[in-house]
């Protein structure tokens, strides 16, 4: 008899959210009847395809993808040396939290630093090319592939869900904040690491015209006052901001090249005199 699927009993149907049913090599929702494919083991939970915007999410990971299989250290991709920092302080945020849910996760770097930690990871990215990559890269965590305005997860599955990096591609973001609210149990708490529009760097980027993509571009950046807004809106009455644990690197370039330690305290200093210019915001938020 095989060992049952690890998302068994976790995954809810996009469509309609029933109870999904994983067995015989799909998905299938109870209610509706529905049925996704399971490629893998990797539950493909979206709705056809999904236009240009799919499109440019496989192009992106496919690019990805080709880094990561010819390079030895493709965590330094994802991070240039400068977010093990950051992570360490998303998880402290994350205290007392056991299954997560990293949801925009790739194909699942900062999900396995979470797992090495104690975490169980659950992996949810749009793109089909980072979910069956990191499948066979971590197969430790588990992998399914979704969007985050629909996520294909049932009410109140995760203790906490964290967002490096990846809502910056979400276009209905505030419908994606009332998703994760609705997959996290009470209590459970919600960590978010993106760009930050008032810094410097990101603006002069954008002046030079080095972001031109139609997804992602610097207009979607974030400020501390509307992602605030937006949280409470969703059910997070109170955001935590810890502008302090924020790296600073290119804009700051001394401290990329310090010693973890040192870097960090670095970080903090710059961040304290100028916290509505750091290159990323961190939000700690809790659903009640």
């Amino acid at each position: 008899m095989s060992d049952p699927h690890p998302l068994a009993g976790s995954l809810a149907c996009p469509a309609c959210r029933g109870d999904v049913d994983l067995a015989a090599g799909a998905a299938t929702c109870t209610r509706c009847a529905k049925a996704y494919p399971v490629v893998h083991g990797v539950p493909w939970m979206v709705e056809g395809h999904l236009g240009a915007e799919d499109d440019h999410f496989e192009t992106v990971s496919l690019d990805v993808i080709h880094y990561i299989n010819h390079h030895k250290d493709p965590w330094r991709l994802f991070t240039r040396g400068v977010e093990e920092d950051a992570l360490a302080h998303i998880l402290a945020g994350l205290d007392g939290s056991r299954r997560v849910l990293d949801l925009g996760g790739g194909p699942g770097f900062y999900a396995d630093r979470l797992r090495q930690a104690g975490k169980e990871m659950v992996v949810c990215d749009l793109a089909k090319h980072f979910v069956m990559k990191g499948s066979l890269l971590f197969p430790q965590q588990s992998y399914a592939m979704g969007d985050a305005t629909t996520l294909p997860f049932r009410d109140a599955s995760f203790d906490g869900v964290v967002c490096f990096r990846s809502m910056i591609y979400v276009k209905d973001l505030p419908k994606a904040l009332k998703e994760i609210h609705r997959v996290l149990r009470p209590g459970g708490r919600l960590c978010f690491m993106d760009r930050n529009r008032w810094s410097p760097l990101h603006w002069w980027k954008y002046r030079t015209g080095q972001y031109n993509s139609t997804i992602g571009e610097f207009p979607f950046y974030f400020t501390q006052p509307d992602l605030g807004r937006k949280l409470e809106a969703a059910g997070f009455p109170d955001t935590r901001w810890t502008g302090d644990h924020v790296c600073f690197p290119l804009l700051f370039p001394i401290p990329s090249l310090m010693k973890p330690g040192l870097r960090l305290k670095a970080s903090q200093a710059l961040a304290r005199l100028l916290p509505r210019f750091s290159f990323y915001l961190v939000a700690h938020a809790r659903k009640p």
